[in-house]
């Protein structure tokens, strides 16, 4: 209750010593605690818990990633995916047919089905406006389909995941040609009997791919994909009883060549003949100049923040990182050199104020747990961007909302509209990492920045129990700022 019409301001050693009896008195065991609570106005530090403890961060890099991207590729960068008609190799005779090229800039939303649905359209509907832009050449033949994924580098996962895991989604590999979030849709569907192998839809489905069906139809439904290690070759197995009403989805490997044989089996359907399909050589020369534009496909960069941040699609964040190395360095874009342009940016936004020596960026997702960050520093890298008027908005745009859309949708009971902010988790065999971290709008409509890193817990400690915990800290500053 406000009392006299003054609007009451949150109490540092009210706040901390309520914050510290939540997490202290929250039984997490083993587990370590980093917090950092600050008003944005004023700059007062209002808690705090260990707050220059390198940790490991979880999803909540892509804090420091999209923060980053913003500054060095600015927001008016868009990826473009270019489909040109080029002319034949040189020396050939008058019969050579042309060929097609498919120029990359990284885009992780080339045939993203969630953008695209947000325009009304399906995924289908981008290939076959590509392939009616092909067959309108008035050509029927094509010598080869070509692809120049040069932008980045071809080192499409990163050493530190786990290689068991791979063929998941969130271990999506990233390209400089992507394409449907470089995954599979697998969708099974019973037979009519009992032991039957069950008729098992793919998209995108191209002769290349190879599939062996082991699934059955049974009482239970554990179907499962798996893809080997550095083929598309994929096993089906498990037992289907119902008709799912979401697929099953499984990563590919080499995104851009899967892209593309899949676009050669697209015209070739619709009677258009592709001799090969190939890769642009790193040291080739393509002068795409020479060609005929035929389409191109743009993404606007809030578009990427907005999946990157409130969807926490691991492969955004990486497309973004390598276009951050590509733009400092022109060369192609790599995890080690987007690393550099993240560390660049900490060092320009922080330094000499805010230590980050202890700050080690492996990747741009934080699926790597070897990423380390503190609290501190995801408060003043969103300190920052707050304060900036011309990217602020648009990096705010692109956060979770409690309540209401992104993986914060369901947490916060109560404080709906006024959390904004990024959710970790990180699976690891010795424990799990937990982040939050964003912006708290309080009632009188002050900001508030916050970061919570709980590393190393472990069963029976649960992740929903940690969840908690973290909701109890903001319930507390919101407690303290309506003099609840």
């Amino acid at each position: 209750m406000l009392l006299m019409g003054v609007t009451p301001t949150a109490s540092r050693a009210g706040l901390d010593s309520d914050v510290r009896q939540v997490v202290g008195g929250a039984a997490l065991n083993e587990t370590v605690a980093s917090v950092l609570i600050v008003d944005l106005r004023g700059g007062r530090t209002l808690a705090e818990i260990d707050a220059d403890r390198p940790m490991v961060p979880a999803s909540a890099m892509k804090l420091l990633t999209t923060a980053a991207a913003l500054h060095r590729l600015g927001p008016e960068f868009r990826f473009t995916t270019r489909l040109l008609l080029a002319p034949p190799p040189a020396g050939g005779d008058t019969q050579t047919p042309p060929d097609l090229l498919i120029e990359a800039s990284g885009d992780p939303a080339f045939g993203d089905p969630v953008l695209l649905a947000q325009a009304g359209y399906e995924v289908d509907d981008l290939v076959r406006l590509w392939v009616d832009a092909v067959k309108d050449t008035g050509h029927s033949r094509f010598g080869r389909l070509r692809i120049d994924d040069r932008c980045f580098d071809r080192v499409f996962a990163h050493p530190d995941w786990p290689a068991a895991q791979l063929d998941r989604p969130s271990f999506a590999q990233v390209g400089g040609l992507n394409f449907h979030e470089n995954v599979l849709a697998v969708l099974p569907v019973p037979a009519d009997a009992p032991g039957q192998a069950p008729v098992v839809q793919v998209y995108p489905l191209h002769p290349a791919l190879r599939t062996l069906n082991r699934a059955t139809t049974g009482a239970t439904d554990d179907f499962r994909a798996k893809r080997a290690a550095d083929a598309n070759r994929f096993t089906f197995l498990g037992s289907v009883r119902n008709r799912r009403s979401q697929p099953y989805r499984v990563a590919v490997h080499d995104p851009g060549q899967t892209f593309a044989e899949f676009f050669a089996h697209q015209l070739r359907r619709a009677g258009v003949e592709v001799e090969a399909v190939e890769r642009v050589g790193v040291g080739d020369r393509v002068d795409p100049r020479r060609g005929t534009l035929l389409h191109e496909l743009h993404t606007t960069l809030p578009g990427v923040l907005d999946r990157t941040n409130q969807d926490s699609q691991n492969l955004f964040a990486e497309a973004l990182l390598k276009r951050m190395g590509r733009e400092l360095t022109g060369a192609p874009g790599s995890f080690e050199n987007g690393a550099s342009a993240v560390r660049l940016f900490l060092r320009d936004k922080l330094a000499p104020r805010v230590g980050t020596s202890g700050v080690r960026i492996a990747d741009g997702s934080g699926l790597s747990k070897n990423n380390r960050v503190t609290a501190r520093v995801l408060v003043e890298v969103l300190r920052a961007m707050h304060a900036d008027r011309e990217l602020g908005p648009i990096f705010t745009a692109s956060l979770s909302e409690a309540g209401h859309h992104g993986t914060l949708r369901r947490r916060f009971d109560g404080l709906d509209g006024q959390v904004y902010g990024k959710s970790g988790w990180l699976g690891a065999s010795a424990g799990y990492a937990s982040s939050l971290a964003g912006y708290y709008v309080a009632p009188d409509g002050r900001a508030y920045a916050f970061a919570m890193l709980f590393n190393g817990f472990r069963p029976p400690l649960t992740h929903p129990q940690v969840k908690a915990t973290q909701d109890r800290v903001l319930q507390a500053l919101e407690d303290e700022l309506t003099g609840r």
